[in-house]
């Protein structure tokens, strides 16, 4: 039998690991795609093997295999980066990788444990999913699984995401379903705990206004005003007055006629033109715009991030290989 030349799934060994460190470009890795989510992942996907059993996946930006001998790579790690893919529709992201978990178990997150200096610590019960541009370290692993019903090995391997490894002590949770993801550091404000989606109750329907009087009280019903019965009209005896007759008037004297004098027509003096209106100056001045900035606010600057930012995980060994080749299966 010659001496394979590529890695492929069918010359793998099983139960070998595999650390692979990227940026998290998506994760659901806190809860099983399952149910109704599964049936509509199958039924979208343009893939011709989907995924049809519960499981959990990260995706990778940027990966790179961390060997374990650093002068060259095993022949699984030779494996898992010929697995890496670039992107066809957004080649500008780069090289990716995708990792699955296909049993109903979460991969085991680990993060550095605040009281062992070097050490990390489990995370049992996270609460929710790891935010998006995370820089991680997963762990994958070979394994051979058997027919159902034959009860075979297969001839192919596969790989199984075994932990997500953090570089922090804290877990970097994305936003809840939901939650706006609101940037106000500029304005000086930070959150200190990821945003959670609060969702509206409706209230019952209100009960009928009712009227109040002066001191705020129910007000009292107001009754139909009574009818009272009239009385009916007794008829009027006419009035006879006596009139005594009218005495003769004498006519009266024609009044002198006086020459009335006529009225003085004075003459209008036309209207004065209108005057321009001067504009009043405003009592209040305005305050010109103020430049926005954490300077013009009275805010200090939030200061820079410690620590290396390209690399999280400076110190432990480096995703980089001497070149020397590829170990051969044994």
């Amino acid at each position: 039998m010659t001496t394979p030349t590529v890695p492929t799934a069918e010359n793998i060994r099983p139960d070998q690991i595999i650390v692979v460190q990227g940026t998290i470009e998506y994760a659901r890795t806190a809860s099983l795609i399952d149910g109704p989510e599964l049936e509509r992942r199958v039924k979208n996907s343009l893939s011709a093997y989907p995924t049809e059993s519960p499981h959990t996946l990260i995706n990778l930006s940027q990966p790179q295999i961390v060997p374990s001998d650093p002068a060259q790579f095993s022949w699984e790690e030779a494996y898992v980066q010929s697995l890496f893919f670039t992107h066809k529709k957004n080649p500008e992201k780069g090289v990716g990788y995708e990792a699955k978990n296909v049993t109903r178990n979460l991969p085991t997150l680990l993060a550095l444990d605040p009281e062992v200096p070097g050490a990390h610590r489990q995370i049992v019960e996270p609460e929710g999913e790891i935010a998006k541009g995370t820089v991680v370290r997963i762990v994958v692993k070979t394994f051979q699984s058997k027919d159902a019903k034959t009860g075979r090995p297969h001839r192919k391997l596969g790989l199984g995401l075994e932990a997500i490894i953090l570089s922090t002590a804290e877990v970097p949770y994305a936003p809840r379903a939901g939650a706006r993801n609101l940037d106000l550091s500029s304005f000086g404000i930070t959150v200190s705990e990821p945003l959670v989606a609060t969702k509206g109750i409706e209230n019952e329907p209100q009960n009928e206004i009712v009227g109040t009087d002066e001191s705020g009280l129910p007000a009292a019903p107001v009754q139909p005003a009574a009818q009272q019965a009239v009385a009916p009209t007794q008829p009027v005896a006419p009035v006879q007055q006596a009139v005594a007759p009218a005495q003769p008037v004498a006519p009266a004297q024609p009044a002198a006629h006086q020459a009335v004098a006529p009225a003085v027509q004075q003459a209008v003096a036309p209207a004065a033109a209108a005057q321009p209106i001067v504009p009043v100056a405003p009592a209040y001045q305005v305050a010109a715009p103020v430049a926005p900035g954490a300077a013009a606010q009275g805010v200090a600057a939030p200061a820079q991030v410690a620590g290396n930012p390209d690399d999280p995980f400076a110190g432990a060994p480096a995703p980089n290989w001497g070149g020397a080749g590829i170990q051969p299966p044994a």
